[in-house]
């Protein structure tokens, strides 16, 4: 019986201390309420300009996200994911999928795996990004500037490729999906 009320209290000790672990004010967080794009700044030496600093940093806002290549463009690259780890890629392009507005317009570089899914109207071809563990993938479509014909003329799926292109979002149906458009390739070896 004593040892019943031994494990019980123990146990209650226990979920007492995970719970009060997880809980806080909210205004903050284990890295100092970094977000993706102070993070991105921090790893490349640039300052991160924000519009806002009123919202905590765990709600993102599209009011509040800010260009961390401002002045670091790499001819006329605004958004140059090519500098940044696989992880810090990864978590850059979600933003860009997640916030496209913050992004419209801007001239961006990125890296990754070609791929092509071929539609009865149209082709759709985009570079794809995985995370470090290569476990996640995202990818983004792109346009060429210069009218290739596929499949002679573009690389095999897979091959990695380099694209530069300016960022926009085009409706098909009810969706809107993200581009980079007048778009140049690079084959990477």
């Amino acid at each position: 019986m004593i040892m019943k009320k031994t494990i019980r209290l123990l146990l209650a000790v226990v979920l007492a201390a995970a719970l009060s672990s997880c809980g806080g004010s909210g205004h903050g967080s284990a890295d100092g309420g970094k977000t993706v794009n102070g993070v991105i700044a921090e790893k490349t030496g640039e300052s991160a300009v924000s519009t806002s600093t009123a919202e905590p940093a765990s709600v993102p806002s599209e009011s509040t996200a800010a260009d961390p290549f401002a002045g670091a463009k790499g001819g006329d690259v605004d958004v140059d994911l090519t500098k940044l780890s696989a992880t810090m890629t990864y978590a850059q392009v979600n933003d860009m999928l997640m916030y496209p507005k913050n992004y419209t317009g801007k001239t961006v570089r990125m890296k990754g795996a070609f791929a092509v899914y071929e539609g009865e109207d149209r082709n759709y071809f985009a570079v794809i990004i995985e995370d470090a563990t290569a476990c996640c993938q995202q990818g983004i479509e792109f346009i060429l500037a210069d009218d290739l014909d596929y499949p002679s003329e573009y690389p095999e799926k897979g091959t990695e490729i380099e694209v530069v292109g300016t960022y926009h979002t085009y409706p098909e149906g009810q969706i809107s999906y993200p581009e980079l458009y007048d778009a140049t390739m690079t084959v990477k070896k």
